[in-house]
Order: structure tokens, then sequence, then C-alpha cells
């Protein structure tokens, strides 16, 4: 049953999901045509990559409970091991994980994508792929 919660949560993943197609677009409006597809390859690899980087370890830095410490986590949700599309961990009881955690997903890529328009003319691709992994 989807509740308003679910739904909401929803919407928001889907219009932050559209942001970054239009970040692309409007960064490369602001360029010069030599450098438009550099910054659509940036966007969009920020999606790629950080999506990678966020399944296998972000998720579980973020959101995994800690080690007692304050500070490191037990890696349980490392690879989206023990996540699933029906339990409710401790953060929410009426969304469930998976949407969460897409949702999150989606709101670093265009953290990222936002960083790329500076790397445009003054770096090369390998060096803004770099700074995503790090």
């Amino acid at each position: 049953m989807i509740t308003a919660d679910i739904a909401f949560i929803l919407i928001c993943t889907i219009l932050v999901s559209i942001i970054t197609p239009g970040l692309a677009f409007f960064y490369g409006g602001l360029l010069r045509r030599k450098n438009i597809i550099s910054m659509f390859a940036m966007c969009f690899i920020s999606i790629v990559l950080v999506g990678i980087i966020w399944v296998l370890l972000g998720y579980s830095l973020a959101f995994a409970p800690d080690l007692g410490y304050g500070l490191i986590d037990n890696f349980n949700y490392f690879g989206l091991i023990s996540v699933d599309a029906v339990t409710n961990p401790s953060y929410s009881t009426k969304i469930p994980p998976m949407l969460f955690m897409i949702f999150q997903l989606m709101l670093a890529a265009i953290t990222v994508a936002i960083i790329s328009s500076p790397f445009v003319k003054r770096a090369k691709f390998i060096s803004f792929i770099i700074f995503i992994v790090l």
C-alpha cells in the first residue's frame, strides 16, 4: 500500500533525478560549443560513478549503525546486503529502505554534478573522475 509519505519521496526522487540532465543543459548553455559535450559527460558520469560508489560503500557509511564510537560504521549495508524493499530500519517507519537509498543516491549524484562546472575548462576528464571517487 502506497502511503502519502512513500508517494512524496517517490515524486521527490523522480524530480531530483531530472535535475541532473537539466543541470547539464543549463551549464552547457553557459559554455562554448566545444565544451558542451564535456559538460554533458561530466554530469552523466557523476550519476554512474556516484551510483556505484553509493551502492557499494556510501550508503553503508552514511546510514549503517556505528560500532559505538560514533565515527565508523559496522558495514552492515555494504553492497546493500541487508537492505531490502520491505523492512524498516530505525531512521524511518514509513518509507521503504530501498526508496530512501535511491533518493539519497540522487541527492549525492546531483551534488557531484553541481561541482562539475568548474572542472569543464580547467581540468582533464580523468581528474574529475578521480575527484568523484575521492
